[in-house]
């Protein structure tokens, strides 16, 4: 099975072992790609950030499962943020089973 990995930025690094886990079962795994985006300029930064959207949203069109991977963040417990859950939607839509 396909499966595309989601969540915060901040766990990006999590994702890994979760992808890892996955892969030694038989999955085929996505990550979120990761730019280093913080120096750019206004502009730049809104067209990074879109490209950016746009290729994980082909990911998980191109997916049969979807799991986030929702850790404790900002002292809210299973935080999913704003592009978590917008890729979340995009899943449902889709009627791609989202897995938390």
């Amino acid at each position: 099975m396909k499966i595309t990995l989601c969540s915060s930025a901040k766990f990006f690094e999590k994702l890994w072992d979760i992808k890892k886990s996955f892969e030694e079962i038989g999955h085929e795994v996505l990550l979120p790609s990761m730019k280093d985006f913080h120096h750019l300029d206004e502009d730049s930064l809104a067209k990074v950030q879109y490209d950016l959207i746009n290729e994980h949203f082909q990911k998980i069109d191109q997916s049969q499962a979807v799991y986030v991977a929702n850790y404790d963040k900002n002292g809210i417990a299973g935080y999913i943020g704003g592009n978590s859950f917008l890729e979340m939607g995009l899943a449902f839509y889709r009627k791609i089973p989202i897995f938390l």
